[in-house]
Protein backbone atom coordinates (compact mmCIF):
# COMPACT_ATOMS: atom_id res chain seq x y z
CA UNK A 1 0.00 0.00 0.00
CA UNK A 2 1.23 3.46 -0.90
CA UNK A 3 1.96 6.01 1.81
CA UNK A 4 0.26 9.38 1.93
CA UNK A 5 2.25 12.03 0.03
CA UNK A 6 2.02 15.73 0.82
CA UNK A 7 2.14 17.98 -2.23
CA UNK A 8 2.09 21.79 -2.15
CA UNK A 9 -0.33 23.18 -4.74
CA UNK A 10 -2.52 26.24 -5.36
CA UNK A 11 -6.23 25.93 -4.73
CA UNK A 12 -8.40 27.00 -7.67
CA UNK A 13 -11.71 26.89 -5.77
CA UNK A 14 -12.08 30.69 -5.93
CA UNK A 15 -10.18 33.79 -7.06
CA UNK A 16 -7.68 33.65 -4.16
CA UNK A 17 -5.45 30.81 -5.47
CA UNK A 18 -4.31 30.06 -1.92
CA UNK A 19 -1.36 27.80 -1.25
CA UNK A 20 -2.48 24.46 0.16
CA UNK A 21 -1.03 21.08 0.98
CA UNK A 22 -2.79 18.17 -0.70
CA UNK A 23 -2.58 14.76 0.94
CA UNK A 24 -2.51 12.14 -1.82
CA UNK A 25 -3.01 8.41 -1.32
CA UNK A 26 -3.11 5.90 -4.17
CA UNK A 27 -3.34 8.74 -6.68
CA UNK A 28 -6.34 10.46 -5.04
CA UNK A 29 -6.49 13.62 -2.95
CA UNK A 30 -7.87 12.58 0.42
CA UNK A 31 -7.35 15.83 2.35
CA UNK A 32 -6.35 19.45 1.80
CA UNK A 33 -5.12 21.92 4.38
CA UNK A 34 -4.02 25.52 4.26
CA UNK A 35 -0.33 26.37 4.02
CA UNK A 36 0.68 28.55 6.99
CA UNK A 37 3.58 29.94 4.92
CA UNK A 38 1.17 31.51 2.36
CA UNK A 39 1.59 35.29 2.75
CA UNK A 40 -2.03 35.98 1.78
CA UNK A 41 -4.14 33.27 3.44
CA UNK A 42 -1.79 32.46 6.35
CA UNK A 43 -3.03 28.84 6.33
CA UNK A 44 -6.76 29.53 6.22
CA UNK A 45 -9.05 28.15 3.52
CA UNK A 46 -12.49 29.15 2.27
CA UNK A 47 -15.44 26.76 2.17
CA UNK A 48 -14.92 26.03 -1.52
CA UNK A 49 -11.30 25.10 -0.91
CA UNK A 50 -12.11 22.87 2.03
CA UNK A 51 -14.71 20.94 0.01
CA UNK A 52 -12.46 20.40 -3.02
CA UNK A 53 -12.03 16.68 -2.22
CA UNK A 54 -15.81 16.25 -2.54
CA UNK A 55 -16.03 18.04 -5.89
CA UNK A 56 -12.91 16.61 -7.53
Amino acid sequence: MEDVKKIKIHCRGCHGACCVTAHVKEGKVIKVEGDPDDPISHGTMCTKGLSITQTA
